[in-house]
């Protein structure tokens, strides 16, 4: 008889400068752990279901998270607006379901709870047939019987139980497949919607909620916490009501035969029910632990990718990969822990469950003594085993059920995360039908009245106090003030992405709370100073957040933002793709598509903060002539730190701690001599310096002159030589280096097949748990076939007649139990744990053996399409889980089917060869069902892993940049790309839950139709071959555990070819040798003078090779010089900055320092001889602090120094000015901080390492005009004795440093156009310097 079910793993930004630090904590979840099932198989196969500090050490772990009113974080009147009350509930998980999804629940939940009579049934056939057996067994007169035409009772009566068995299978298979199908492909479309439902809602939160409570792990929330949700509410639903309605039936059937044993064998079922129940408490209290550890762990490699090249200059890859292992440690702590009590729980069932097997044996026997000497005929064997099973298995049935409770609780755990986003009504809510609709354009009036406003992250500290301002239509507006006055803060309420606590912003006449907030925000061109850009061609960038955009109508804004020209000469034109956050293109290029895709949706407000700061003059002053012309018929309000640029605006309005304090012309406010007059001045003085200048410039022009001569020779080290692949080349073999990388690409791309072998083998560093595994797993093998075998002979001792050889008998079997019971438990327990600590350790150390190597790998690798942050992030939390798929729980499942099928067929055919061999066909159907299961289904799992990680980078992108979104009203469209991007992984699973299902029911009913034939012939050989009925009965358990192990070991093909997915992709990965490593080369300096040179130097990015941005580039810097490279956008300065540090090598040419080839040197070494401050300043979520230590991550950093640093960089008094001072948090990206802010904190980063080269990217270019003068200062002191490359786009931001410098650079296409001072190049005629130099100086003519 077959009493079993079979339980299987279901397959189933920043835009807008925020003018004021503010405050979030973050905590998060990330985490995916299969537990193998406490069962044993009696009748049931193998279940499978899944203040400041005196230091900065380098090596410190991430801040602690703030909670509410921490003073330590320096968060005022921080509330949380997520939900406090109670949890979700499980029934809530299925709110998103239609009526005829719920009508088909209700049904499938209905047919899984009728298969709970089939275990009843064939218990009370199996009890017939064994009474049928011994009585045959008691009354052999004759063996083999005469020979009869006729069919003999005995037989017939094992035809019937065959029969009923074959019904009951095909039976169970139609249900099987109904229930199943239905839960998983119903749940399937649950999780379809609510990924897209989660997603929008995110996007639809106000940006206070990003500020308070985004933690930056959207990855881990749309990958890990949905698939648990949906393994809470697919076919694990219908097991569970099977497995319920299996144990009630199975208890009605044994009281129903005999009250007094099924009494006594129910005594034990309290304690297994409090333990499960215990078990399932603390494994869903530890996963939440594991899972926000996880999350944290989550969120540190999102931030770290994201700011991949800031983390390689600083050299921060160790800091990082200690704070990563932190998180993650903290994560396996908790896991090991949670593996040792939940495998406690799980010894101690197993104990007790085979102690019942002794007590059952034990007082069975006296009762059916008993009703022998009193003839009542009460108990007899059959009834005694009726009871037994039935009992033991309404047993083993609700103890299987704890699987499936611990994911219905992992699934609300996880849903408490997600749901309550689903539920929160956003205050301003960017995709509300609501509000006024105005037809067409708006007028163009605004008025602030009154408007007090702060931070809901810094309540306590006011940005805007009364704040009044009146701006008529089509008037042009300048708001002029220091850095942290307020000025980005009124743009943000413009575009309500907050609303102020009192007073009211006004547009038309109306209060913008009373428009619709789509309608209101496409009324306004927002460009900020960092301009974003998303992972799409320049056209869709152009064109995003508009709709019904023509070619022509790109092409035209392009042309007015000064792009058209560039855009034309790459390749793919307008279909060239930016990478993500536009990293293909430079600063000035960004700007510029930044401007076209602001004028292209006509708007009648131009928003523009800072919005030219990153082009060169000459791009500038034409596009500034064209923002000009943009201007007229619209209402502009203009951020400027450099006043230069809005002295012809028609009002300028200067603040100061969040007021208007002055307010009219720029000749007005000069007249007055106050605020704006004094900030004037102070910009304008610097201009002064030009009558010092020459004098300086004469006493180094002999220095200049020798440069000069040095490049004209072309003079370079003698001894220096290529070590690089790249400089193997010779200089005029550029297209043949072109197809040589194409070649290597190809390769590389090349996608081979994981060795299992070395997969193991990367596992055998936990050998220790390894060997357990396989010597636990193993003995657990061989308790089933023992137990068959006693079985067998628990069932012939009742065929005798002496009732003293069956009391003893049935004592002995009790004993033997006993001490089974122990050595079970025992067993259970060891093995649990070895498995648990052997996947959580792996794990451990594979996901840092991963987020190490991907920090190790060049910039070339992060330049790849298909390695964007979110698909990164989302290999990191899955890949490492996924070879699980081989190792500890599913290695220690297929060494125990393993052992089950070689001891019990072993058995079996020493026992009853004939029965064996017929019995053992069942084997390999069964086999190859599971493994045709594992095969269609893992050839799906390579296009639905590209289809999740597609849609989580769109994501990510999406939510990472939510104020360039919401800004152009692009939330539609993102989650169209979403949508879009999780169709193929949706189709895929709607497929698999038939599959699913088919197998599902050919495994369970499988096992009935085997145990049917296998005791139909066993009847046969026991009437006409004389075999005892104890081999009949052990050869038809052991062979069914035969079957049902086979199919279980097999299924587990899903989790193989998984992991053999995942294993490929980290074997690529670790195999991967980048072109610049930190660990080629220990070769240091053993002194450093910062000289530095670059060759003939050829350079282009790998994804554009076709477009050459350095051209046999020359560069002399003697140590302790000062060089200014000035050129055009897209000339090529800053990739200039990028061989220099290294990030990339030089096609062909050399780039050397202190006269060694830069490729020489160790990488870690020569970085740290640097310091670099970029245009785009990019600072980490830790302390202000911390952050300043991150430029020397070599030692520990003192607070005096971080101070002194912050001094330098005009940052300090700022600081100091927070409530947590240097302990306060910047938040993402550095997103609490307004730009000039976080451009100082960069800065005391980079002079806290004391560099002997120093190169500042566009390095004021965010500061007012106050901070710019004392930092320029700051710089040129901490350029002492040290050499300092300038790059700057327009000469008027960097005049302090081009006038100190010993020669400037003119830079055009690519190459070096002109060498010499700055008065030298001004006295050339006709030279691209002096070209450039006086259409600035004409345009600030004409703006004065």
């Amino acid at each position: 008889m077959v009493r079993n079910d079979r339980s299987s793993k279901a397959t189933s930004a920043t835009g807008t400068n925020e003018d004021e630090e503010r405050l979030i904590s973050e905590e998060s979840y990330e985490s995916s752990h299969d537990d193998l099932s406490p069962t044993i198989h009696h009748h049931l196969h193998n279940s499978r279901s899944g203040c400041e500090t005196s230091s900065i050490r380098p090596s410190t772990s991430t801040p602690p998270i703030v909670s509410d009113g921490d003073a330590g974080g320096g968060c005022e009147g921080k509330e949380d607006d997520e939900p406090k009350g109670p949890g979700v509930s499980y029934f809530s998980l299925f709110r998103y379901s239609s009526g005829c999804e719920k009508t088909v629940l209700i049904l499938a939940s209905i047919v899984a709870g009728g298969t709970g009579i089939l275990p009843a049934i064939f218990n009370m056939s199996f009890g017939k047939f064994v009474k049928t057996m011994v009585e045959k067994a008691s009354n052999i007169t004759e063996c083999p019987p005469p020979y009869s035409n006729e069919t003999s009772p005995f037989m017939k009566e094992v035809e019937s139980f065959a029969m009923i068995q074959c019904g009951g299978g095909a039976l169970s298979f139609i249900l099987g497949y109904i229930f199943v199908t239905s839960f998983n492909s119903i749940a399937e479309n649950q999780i379809y919607k609510i990924r897209k439902i989660y997603f929008e809602k995110l996007l639809r939160q106000d940006i206070s909620w990003f500020d308070k409570n985004a933690k930056r792990d959207f990855s881990s929330r749309l990958v890990e916490d949905i698939l648990k949700i949906q393994d809470s509410i697919s076919e694990k639903i219908g097991m569970f009501i099977a497995y319920i309605a299996n144990s009630i039936f199975l208890i009605l059937l044994s009281f129903y035969f005999g009250w007094k044993l099924s009494l006594a064998l129910l005594g034990i079922m309290p304690m297994v029910i409090m333990i499960t129940a215990l078990s399932t408490a603390i494994s869903t209290r530890m996963s939440e632990k594991e899972q926000n550890a996880y999350s944290a762990a989550g969120a540190v490699a999102e931030e770290t990718f994201t700011n991949i090249k800031t983390v390689t200059v600083f050299n921060g890859q160790e800091k990082e990969i200690r704070r990563y292992d932190e998180k993650i440690f903290a994560a396996k702590k908790v896991a090991n822990l949670k593996h040792i009590l939940t495998g406690l729980g799980n010894g101690l069932n197993w104990s007790i469950s085979y102690a019942n097997f002794a007590f059952a044996f034990w007082y069975g026997t006296h009762l059916i003594l008993k009703s022998r000497e009193t003839g009542d005929g009460l108990y007899s064997p059959d009834i005694i085993l009726v009871i037994f099973f039935s009992v033991l298995m309404a047993g083993y049935y609700i103890g299987d059920s704890s699987q499936f409770l611990t994911a219905f609780a992992e699934g609300v755990g996880s849903a408490n995360g997600i749901f309550p986003i689903l539920d929160r009504v956003s205050e301003i809510d960017s995709l509300s039908d609501s509000g006024v609709k105005p037809n067409g354009r708006a007028i163009g009036k605004i008025e602030f009245n009154n408007v007090t406003f702060s931070y809901p992250t810094r309540s306590s500290l006011p940005i805007l106090q009364n704040f009044c301002l009146s701006i008529t239509p089509g008037k042009t507006v300048a708001l002029a003030g220091r850095s942290g006055c307020g000025k980005s803060t009124c743009i943000s309420l413009l575009q309500r992405f907050y609303d102020p606590s009192h007073g009211n912003v006004m547009v038309d006449g109306m209060d913008i709370k009373d428009y619709n907030i789509n309608w209101l925000r496409t009324q306004f061109g927002m460009v900020g100073q960092e301009p974003v850009l998303f992972n799409a061609t320049i056209a869709q960038n152009i064109a995003f957040g508009t709709e019904h955009v023509s070619m022509e109508d790109i092409q035209r804004v392009a042309k007015i933002a000064f792009a058209h020209d560039f855009i034309s000469k790459l390749p793919l034109g307008y279909n060239t793709p930016v990478g993500q956050r536009g990293t293909q293109l430079s600063g000035g290029q960004k700007q510029r598509i930044a401007i076209a895709r602001a004028l292209i949706r006509n708007p009648p407000f131009l928003l523009l903060d800072e919005a030219t700061s990153a082009l060169d003059f000459q791009s500038e002053a034409i596009v500034q002539a064209a923002l000009e012309r943009a201007r007229e018929g619209r209402t502009t309000i203009i951020v400027a730190h450099r006043l230069s640029t809005i002295r012809h605006c028609d009002v300028v309005v200067a603040l100061e701690d969040g007021k208007v304090k002055e307010s009219g012309s720029h000749a007005e406010l000069m007249e007055q001599k106050g605020l704006y007059y004094n900030l004037v001045m102070s910009q304008e003085d610097k201009e002064d310096l030009t009558l010092d200048a020459d004098e300086f410039l004469q006493e180094e022009n002999e220095t200049g002159d020798s440069i000069f001569n040095d490049l004209s020779r072309g003079s370079v080290n003698p001894h220096s030589r290529p070590t690089s692949r790249a400089r193997l080349i010779s200089e005029g073999s550029l297209d043949e280096t072109l197809k040589v990388d194409h070649d290597m690409g190809a390769q590389s791309n090349a996608t081979s097949k994981a060795s299992l072998w070395r997969l193991w083998r990367l596992n055998f560093k936990e050998w220790p748990y390894l060997m357990g595994i396989i010597l636990f797993s193993t003995l657990k093998g061989l308790q089933l076939p023992v137990y068959a075998y006693i079985f067998g002979r628990f069932i012939q001792i009742f065929t005798s007649k002496d009732d003293f050889e069956v009391k003893e008998k049935g004592d002995l079997f009790a004993l033997v139990y006993t001490v089974f019971a122990v050595f079970v438990g025992v067993d259970g327990f060891l093995q649990y744990i070895c498995i648990g600590f052997c996947g959580e350790n792996f794990t451990y150390r594979m996901r840092k053996v991963i987020f190490s190597s991907v920090l190790n790998q060049d910039m070339t690798f992060f330049d790849e399409p298909d390695n964007t942050v979110g698909n990164l992030c989302a290999r990191l939390s899955t890949d490492a889980t996924s070879l699980r798929g081989v190792t500890g729980n599913r290695m220690a499942a297929m060494i125990q089917a393993g052992t089950i099928v070689i001891a019990a067929g072993a058995m079996s055919l020493y026992l009853v060869p004939k029965l064996s061999a017929v019995t053992m066909l069942c084997v390999p159907v069964m086999m190859y069902a599971a493994f045709m299961e594992g095969r269609v289904l893992g050839s799906d799992n390579v296009i639905e892993k590209e289809s999740i990680e597609k849609s989580c980078n769109i994501a990510v992108e999406g939510l990472s940049s939510i104020r360039t979104v919401a800004s152009l009203c692009g939330e539609r469209r993102f989650m169209e790309l979403y949508s879009e991007a999780l169709a193929d992984s949706h189709r895929i699973n709607k497929r698999r839950s038939h599959i699913r299902g088919l197998v599902y029911a050919l495994t369970t009913s499988g096992a009935y139709l085997c145990y049917g034939l296998s005791q139909l012939y066993g009847g046969y050989l026991v009437e006409n071959e004389c075999v005892a009925i104890a081999d009949v009965f052990t050869v038809g358990e052991a062979l069914i555990f035969c079957t049902t192990s086979g199919g279980a070991a097999m299924a587990f093909a899903p989790d193989y070819d998984k992991a053999k997915i995942a294993a490929t992709r980290i074997f690529k990965l670790l195999d991967r040798l980048p072109y610049i490593s930190r660990f080629s080369t220990t070769l240091a300096l053993s002194s450093v003078e910062g000289k530095l040179y670059m060759k003939n130097v050829n350079f282009y990015y790998k994804q554009r090779p076709s477009v050459r941005v350095l051209r046999n580039m020359n560069l002399h810097c003697p140590p302790g010089s000062k060089v200014a490279l000035v050129g055009p956008s897209g000339s090529g300065k800053s990739t200039c900055a990028s061989l220099m540090t290294r990030l990339y090598d030089p096609v062909s040419g050399t780039v050397c320092f202190d006269d060694v080839d830069l490729q020489m040197l160790n990488l870690d070494h020569i970085r740290q001889q640097m310091a670099v401050v970029s245009q785009e300043p990019i600072l980490f979520d830790y302390t202000i602090a911390e952050n300043i230590a991150y430029g020397d991550t070599s030692r520990d950093v003192q607070m005096s120094e971080i101070i002194q640093m912050a001094r330098m960089a005009n940052i300090h008094d700022f600081i100091s000015g927070l409530p947590a001072g240097y302990e306060t948090r910047v938040g993402s990206l550095g997103n609490q901080l307004s730009g000039g802010q976080k451009q100082r904190v960069c800065i005391a980063r980079a002079l806290i390492r004391s560099p002997k080269l120093l190169i500042l990217d566009e390095s004021t270019s965010a500061l007012d005009t106050e901070s710019e003068k004392v930092v320029q200062e700051a710089l040129d002191v901490a350029g002492t004795g040290r050499t300092c490359i300038t790059i700057a786009h327009r000469q008027e931001i960097d005049y302090f440093f081009i006038l100190l410098s010993a020669f400037s650079l003119a830079m055009k296409n690519g190459r070096v156009r002109e060498v010499g001072t700055h008065s030298e190049l001004m006295r050339r005629e006709g030279s691209i310097y002096r070209e450039m130099w006086l259409a600035q100086k004409l345009q600030l003519d004409k703006q004065l």
